[in-house]
């Protein structure tokens, strides 16, 4: 099956499902703006470039007559009705999947924004990455008769690590971290709340906890460090898988409850197990209901919990041990044929939308550039 997957950046989830999709002898090309970072630019082989708005609907344009699934990635919203306007123009029977990982309505501040409505009724599947995710999306848009599946975001079977480097004694969080600038204050609108660990840094470094960082912002590397965090650099993603397995622990929470992580199941969850080592988690419901249910770690009830279990060395070693028993099986190609027979339920919707003459409307019109077109300002059922 020839698959094009649409992204502004490719984030590690884009490129896990890509790898493994590949690897089953489907042919995949990325068509993405921007590699989010260094640490997966191991993807990049697979992918195709643009670099301006009409560039994007001209590959569009161009990789459609090729494509059999159009596998799209939100963040922006507005990419999945660009993507949907062009099909319609070049194949218009090819289906959109929607693969849903970023999205405001369901983030700390419940927003929808005006892209999200057109992005929803434009595509002819969903893929959410947790079923905290899938509860609230149909919850919000009456979507109960597109086809879905949940996927996590596993790692590839190539990202176990195999060869763990010496152990380094502390917790690990890997993931986008952040902290209030000059003159933009935690409180102030729009700040990611949930990003931001400097508290929970100073409160382990005064537990005497060591706090190993990946993925902090530049600019925040001073205020850290400060905190007593151990930042490390940005790398490349098996480097930072092995890095991964020298730690006791890896973090998922946070010590304030974020709406954000009732829902979440992230990258970072995958890719510590991947690495072999326990999770903790704190104020994270569904990914506390998952370790908990599996042996894999801890779920504790507050930062005290926290620390009392991180000193349990044995207990560590009994998470350690059914981790290293069960890690192989959570690899992204083991769910391969979920997203296979989601593909093809997508072009039998796709089929019957188009026999019923249901109207394509995406709420698009061409402004001065892509991101400039009007959407859909209102929830509505999706056909």
């Amino acid at each position: 099956m020839n698959i094009l997957f649409v992204t502004y950046h490719t984030c590690a989830r884009v490129a896990k499902e890509a790898k493994a999709l590949e690897a089953a002898g489907h042919q995949v090309i990325i068509l993405q703006h921007v590699a989010a970072s260094e640490e997966i630019l191991y993807a990049t082989e697979l992918a195709s470039f643009y670099r301006t708005e009409q560039g994007l609907l001209d590959r569009i344009s161009y990789f459609g007559e090729w494509s059999e699934v159009i596998h799209v990635h939100n963040e922006p919203n507005w990419i999945v009705p660009v993507a949907a306007a062009s099909r319609d123009v070049t194949c218009p029977e090819v289906p959109i999947i929607f693969d849903i990982h970023d999205l405001e309505s369901q983030r700390e501040n419940g927003n929808i924004d005006k892209h999200e409505g057109s992005a929803i009724h434009a595509a002819d599947a969903f893929i959410f990455p947790s079923k905290g995710y899938e509860k609230g999306i149909k919850k919000v848009w009456n979507v109960g008769k597109v086809p879905s599946r949940v996927i996590y975001s596993f790692c590839n079977k190539e990202d176990i690590v195999t060869d763990p480097l010496p152990r380094v004694n502390g917790l690990v969080y890997e993931g986008m971290t952040i902290a209030p600038l000059k003159g933009f204050e935690a409180n102030d609108s729009g700040y990611k709340r949930y990003r931001d660990y400097v508290e929970l840094t100073k409160q382990l470094t005064k537990a005497y906890v060591p706090f190993h960082l990946y993925g902090v912002r530049k600019e925040f590397h001073q205020g850290y460090i400060d905190a007593g965090a151990i930042v490390n650099e940005i790398m490349r993603f098996p480097d930072m898988m092995r890095q991964l397995s020298r730690y006791d622990w890896g973090l998922c929470g946070h010590i304030d409850n974020h709406p954000q992580w009732q829902k979440a199941m992230p990258n970072k969850l995958f890719e510590y197990l991947a690495a072999g080592i326990p999770v903790i988690s704190i104020n994270a419901g569904e990914v506390s209901e998952f370790i908990a249910k599996r042996g894999f770690g801890w779920p504790a009830e507050d930062f005290d919990d926290m620390r009392k279990i991180m000193s349990d060395r044995k207990l560590r070693e009994v998470y350690a041990e059914t981790v290293e028993k069960l890690r192989h099986g959570l690899i992204m190609e083991n769910q391969v044929p979920e997203i296979e027979a989601l593909y093809a339920e997508a072009a039998a919707y796709r089929k019957d939308r188009l026999d019923a003459g249901v109207p394509m409307q995406h709420g698009l019109r061409r402004g001065a550039d892509v991101e400039s077109w009007v959407c859909f300002d209102n929830p509505a059922a999706s056909a």
